[in-house]
């Protein structure tokens, strides 16, 4: 997709490598913001520019009451790991087994993918084979932080048969999780890796309780947005409230989260109510 190089709100320009090919880059005014936005971020999904990736982080609590919980399916505070280790991968289900009871194909998840990073936060990832109920240990030892769980092969169900756990060697904390009927986590906590900067463009939140409870959703990071340092102290950068709805923020500004930035959102609200949350953006190698 190119825009008119003629007109008078574009300036022409290239952002990354587009093959044989440049891309018109509208200006930054305000008439232009929607066009700047949708030229982009075409560019990235139709992969026009090789140093920029599409990125998106779903979410999902099936109970956030009154106590703060991460939007995640397990529920509860998230911990994120305090350095390298294995961990081990765990069904509810005997049918999350490539050969159940070892004999036949069980219907849940045979296989599954551990997207990480290791303590430099350098990406890596380790496929895992399920074994039901019996506790399955990684061959990596250099997990530092999990930015994804999918299933890359399954049974006849083609989902999870059971709710499938990534946690710490001594059964807790957990860190991931892949409920029954899916196949991927639903945790909305990401950490930036090593040479990448994280541009968060949108944001979308849903909470439902039938009863009017109000949920407030809060947007956190490792990082001082005035100093550009990195902490333990986790600051708010996007927050709203939802009785019984859903919201879908479009940032005029993205939010920009450099290389190590710890991720995650939360929730709080009146009582109890199912939330969910997705927030949408790209990555961009250094």
């Amino acid at each position: 997709m190119k825009l008119d190089p003629n007109a008078d709100k574009y300036f022409k320009g290239i952002l990354g490598k587009t093959d044989d090919a440049n891309y018109e880059v509208p200006s930054l005014d305000c008439g232009s913001n929607a066009l700047f936005s949708a030229s982009i971020c075409y560019g990235i999904a139709s992969k026009r520019f090789p140093a920029y990736t599409a990125w998106m982080k779903i979410g999902y609590n099936a109970e956030i009451s009154t106590v703060e919980e991460a939007v995640w399916a397990a529920g509860g505070a998230y911990v994120f790991p305090t350095a390298e280790m294995g961990m081990e991968v765990v069904s509810t289900s005997v049918e999350d087994d490539i050969l159940t009871g070892g004999a036949v194909a069980g219907t849940g998840v045979h296989k599954m993918m551990i997207y990480y990073l290791d303590g430099k936060y350098v990406e890596k990832q380790e496929e895992v084979t399920l074994n039901g109920q019996g506790v399955v240990a990684t061959t990596a030892t250099d997990i530092f932080r999990i930015n994804g769980v999918r299933v890359t092969e399954a049974g006849t169900g083609g989902c999870a048969a059971g709710a499938i756990s990534v946690r710490h060697l001594a059964d807790t904390p957990l860190y991931t999780q892949i409920v029954i009927g899916h196949t991927r986590a639903r945790t909305c906590v990401y950490t930036v890796p090593w040479n990448k900067t994280l541009y968060v463009t949108s944001l979308a939140f849903s909470s439902t309780s039938g009863a009017g409870k109000n949920t407030v959703f809060t947007t956190r990071a490792n990082l001082n947005d005035l100093t550009g340092q990195h902490g333990t102290i986790f600051f708010p950068f996007h927050e709203v409230g939802i009785e019984d709805g859903a919201v879908s923020i479009i940032l005029e500004i993205p939010t920009r989260l450099p290389a190590q930035t710890d991720l995650l959102v939360v929730g709080k609200g009146t009582g109890a109510a199912v939330c969910a949350c997705a927030l949408r953006g790209w990555l961009e190698d250094c």
